[in-house]
């Protein structure tokens, strides 16, 4: 897989812009997100938050937990899953170093 990301911040319009693009990729996709806890939390639910919050705290990821997450999800699903988590990471943590607030909808 090999991939770029382009952040733009327009202070005029108050808008940062995050592109962001992979390659190499099975199949195409042009969106991706994490569907959670509609009902009880089911053990992929718990994974997949488990998985997440891991990759926003810690610098590595335990084998143990990526071997649970794994069990879940295809290749293909899996490399959705850490793209859009890392994605969304990276735009928290750039809103967050430009002290830019977003307005509640």
């Amino acid at each position: 897989m090999t991939g770029n990301v382009a952040v733009t911040l327009d202070t005029t319009a108050h808008l940062l812009r995050v592109t962001v693009a992979f390659g190499n990729l099975i199949g195409t996709t042009t969106a991706a997100h994490i569907h959670c806890c509609t009902n009880a939390p089911g053990e992929s639910d718990k994974d997949v938050l488990a998985y997440a919050e891991a990759m926003t705290l810690q610098v590595q990821m335990a084998q143990t937990l990526f071997d649970a997450v794994r069990r879940h999800f295809s290749e293909r699903e899996l490399v959705d899953l850490t793209a859009t988590v890392a994605s969304d990471n990276m735009v928290s943590r750039s809103l967050e170093a430009l002290q830019i607030q977003i307005e509640a909808p």
